[in-house]
């Protein structure tokens, strides 16, 4: 991985003019001297701004920024000056020297949770007609879908952040934000430690330690959670081994009889396993079912050496007996094909439904993101309504015809 910032912008548009400050950034080691109340935190927190990373310092939705970028500024004969408009800027490049300028605003018409990427060196190129792309930051979904700019951010790094353990669900992301401070020094946090804060509302469990092995691509976390899950299935065997061991039991019960030396947990032992049989009660006594079926086995020879009575007058009976039982035997299978032929006739339809609402959900989610970002933009103009506003693909008639299929 590797991340380097070449040029930092800062603006503040007031009714005296564009306020504002460029730091370039060379290779090797940048040092930002200045006295106090200069603005070197302004700088600091300006680029986590820019990434949309905030919520590493706080939990809460405020612009980590000082009045200067939000409200007013004091110029150097100390008159104070409303800030209008401002925004922030930050171009940086990847390993692979693939360059992105990174724009999102601070005060203006338009919303802070949108993040726009100029895809070229914006601020020390100044190339003006380089592609834009809009994202959106701080909402859900933001580190997971297409449109949210925490995952492309991602990708463009190369990072495959892990699904890590949380104390209120199952398993989430690695957020970027509990992996950057192991990156940021904040002096207004101390030097003491680093990372000098991790965010732990998340609810990531051991969060220092799951940012620390994801950098140094360790795999403590892999064994841990497969140690996790090794105990979850066994738990879930022994779970499933009562239960199945209780409906045993009670099935058993009903015709008279017990399970014998079968143990209440989970055995991989086979010969402890072996021992386990069923008894049966006669009388007073509990007989293993082995000895009740040897015993019936006898009485099924004794029978079988008695000599069979002549039936003759009742021959043609059982005889048409069993024509009439053929015939319903036959009957009923014809019915039972027919009725699964029905039902995987119905399966296929339900399959098929299932997908088309698969796939609706998806433009659903797709096209709310689309809106989501053109509301942040402050675009006013309505969404064509026979175009899909995420691949432009002409809807006319698409969507009644489908609902149509759907309904019949």
């Amino acid at each position: 991985m590797t991340l380097r910032f070449r040029r930092l912008r800062l603006r503040a548009v007031t009714a005296d003019g564009v306020y504002g400050t460029d730091i370039p950034f060379a290779s090797g080691l940048t040092v930002l001297w200045a006295d106090n109340t200069k603005g070197k935190s302004t700088c600091m927190q300006g680029m986590l701004y820019a990434l949309g990373l905030e919520r590493m310092l706080s939990p809460r939705r405020e612009i980590p920024l000082p009045h200067a970028m939000t409200t007013y500024l004091n110029t150097d004969d100390e008159k104070r000056i409303e800030v209008l408009e401002s925004s922030v800027s930050l171009e940086i490049a990847n390993g692979e020297s693939q360059v992105i300028t990174v724009n999102r605003a601070v005060k203006a018409s338009t919303d802070t949770r949108l993040v726009s990427v100029d895809f070229g060196p914006a601020l020390s190129g100044g190339a003006t007609d380089l592609k834009r792309q809009n994202f959106f930051v701080l909402d859900p979904g933001a580190a997971q879908r297409e449109d949210g700019f925490h995952h492309f951010l991602e990708g463009f790094l190369g990072w495959r952040l892990p699904q890590v353990r949380r104390y209120d669900a199952p398993e989430t992301k690695l957020y970027l934000e509990t992996v950057f401070p192991l990156f940021w020094v904040e002096q207004k946090f101390g030097w003491t430690a680093i990372p000098a804060a991790i965010p732990t509302y998340m609810r990531i469990r051991e969060v220092h330690k799951r940012a620390v092995e994801f950098i140094m691509d360790l795999d403590v976390y892999k064994l841990e959670v497969q140690r996790e899950r090794l105990a979850e299935r066994i738990a879930a065997n022994s779970k499933e081994w009562s239960v199945v061991r209780q409906e045993l039991d009670r099935f058993i019960a009903r015709g008279g009889g017990r399970v014998a030396s079968l143990s209440e947990n989970p055995l991989a032992d086979p010969a402890a396993l072996s021992n386990a049989h069923v008894q049966l009660a006669e009388g007073t006594e509990w007989i293993p079912l082995a000895t009740v079926v040897m015993q019936l086995r006898a009485n099924i020879a004794d029978l079988a050496a008695k000599a069979v009575p002549v039936v003759e007058e009742q021959s043609e009976e059982v005889t048409q007996k069993l024509q009439q039982l053929t015939q319903d035997v036959d009957q009923l299978n014809a019915e039972r094909i027919r009725l699964h032929g029905i039902q995987q006739l119905k399966l296929a339809d339900m399959r098929s439904l299932q997908r088309r609402i698969a796939a609706l959900d998806d433009d659903l989610v797709k096209n709310l993101d689309v809106q989501r970002l053109q509301r942040y933009s402050g675009v006013a103009a309505a969404l064509t309504p026979d175009r899909c506003p995420t691949c432009e693909q002409a809807l006319v008639d698409t969507l009644f015809v489908r609902r149509q299929n759907i309904w019949r």
